[in-house]
């Protein structure tokens, strides 16, 4: 499935990614190469969308 990687602060899009599944909130995601903490998954009609917070 993909999903819309947004930052949570400037609800900016980050990018776009393939998941085999969904992560739970305060999980970490690697996107080029750059680690976020996921804060809240929304799932909308345009699809899934993960709010992030960067973490390093």
């Amino acid at each position: 499935m993909k999903a819309k990687l947004i930052n949570q602060k400037s609800k900016a899009l980050i990018g776009e990614l393939k998941l085999m599944f969904l992560p739970r909130e305060n999980e970490w995601i690697e996107f080029n190469n750059k680690i976020y903490s996921v804060y809240r998954i929304v799932h909308t009609e345009d699809g899934i969308r993960i709010r992030v917070v960067d973490a390093r």
